[in-house]
C-alpha cells in the first residue's frame, strides 16, 4: 500500500504533510481538557495525513456570489511564492491547494475533508473523494465562509487539509441489518452493565469517566466475548516532506 507524492514545489518550499495530532483549541479551553478523555473523538483526530498551516489565514466574505467577494486578508502564500489559500471559486468558498499529485496504490481513492473535531468559527469544511489512483492534477480543500462581513481565522497549525485513503468499492460489500438487544444476550448483558453503571454514577452524581472503554475492557473489567484489537491510536507513516 502506498501514497506518492509528486510535489510541483522544489523542497524546502514544500507544506508538510504529517500525521494529524490530537490537539484542538476548543478541547484545550474544555475544564480539565475533559474532551481528551473521549477516545473516539482522540482516536478519529489521527486517522489520517493532514497539511496544518504555517501562518495564520485570514478570509473575509462580502456575502455574494462572485469571487471577488471573497477576500485573503493575509496567508495567501504560507510559503513564498506558491499560492496555498485562494478565493476563486466564489460564494465564500476558501481554496487550500495541495501543491502536488498524490498517487494511490491501485483502487484507492483519498477522501479529502476537514480534520476531525477541528473546529474554525465562521467556517465549514467541505468534502470531496478523489480518484488519486489516475489523476493527474493537484486536489484542493475547501471551506465555507458561514458568516459574512466578518473576518475570519485560520489558525497557524490547524490542520486545514486532511486526507484518508478509502477503497472505491467495499462499502458496497457492507450490508445493514436491524436487530434487537435482546436477539443477542451477551450484548445485552454487556449493554445493561454499562447502563447501570450509568445510571449509578448520575445519581450519586459521579463522574462517569470509568477508562473501561479506554482499555478496552468490559465494565466488570473483564475482556470482551468476541476477538476484538483494541487501538488507542495509530501510527501513520510520515517520511519529512522536505528531505
Amino acid at each position: 500500500m502506498y501514497i506518492d507524492f509528486y510535489h510541483n514545489l522544489p523542497v524546502g518550499m514544500r507544506m508538510e504533510i504529517e500525521q494529524s495530532t490530537v490537539d484542538r483549541e476548543w478541547m484545550n479551553n474544555l475544564p480539565q481538557s475533559y474532551a481528551y478523555r473521549c477516545l473516539p473523538m482522540t482516536y478519529a483526530s489521527r486517522h489520517g495525513w493532514a497539511m496544518k498551516l504555517k501562518h495564520d489565514v485570514e478570509v473575509i466574505w462580502d456575502g455574494g456570489y462572485h469571487a471577488n467577494g471573497t477576500q485573503i486578508i493575509c496567508g495567501r502564500e504560507q510559503i513564498p511564492g506558491a499560492v496555498f489559500a485562494d478565493n476563486g471559486t466564489g460564494n465564500g468558498v476558501v481554496t487550500f491547494h495541495l501543491n502536488a499529485v498524490p498517487r494511490t496504490s491501485p483502487e484507492w481513492n483519498l477522501w479529502i475533508i476537514g480534520a476531525p473535531n477541528l473546529v474554525i468559527p465562521g467556517a465549514s469544511p467541505l468534502s470531496g473523494i478523489v480518484e488519486s489512483d489516475w489523476m493527474f492534477s493537484a486536489p484542493t480543500m475547501n471551506w465555507k465562509i458561514t458568516e459574512p462581513n466578518k473576518l475570519i481565522t485560520f489558525k497557524a497549525g490547524d490542520p486545514v487539509f486532511f486526507f484518508i485513503p478509502i477503497h472505491k468499492t467495499q462499502l458496497e460489500e457492507f450490508k445493514i441489518t436491524h436487530k434487537s438487544l435482546s436477539d443477542d444476550p451477551a450484548m445485552h448483558a454487556r449493554f445493561m452493565d454499562h447502563a447501570n453503571y450509568r445510571a449509578g454514577t448520575d445519581s450519586r452524581g459521579e463522574s462517569a469517566f470509568s477508562k473501561r472503554y479506554l482499555r478496552g475492557k468490559n465494565q466488570d473489567g473483564t475482556e470482551p466475548d468476541w476477538p476484538h484489537h483494541h487501538k488507542t491510536k495509530l501510527n501513520l507513516h510520515t517520511p519529512p516532506t522536505n528531505e
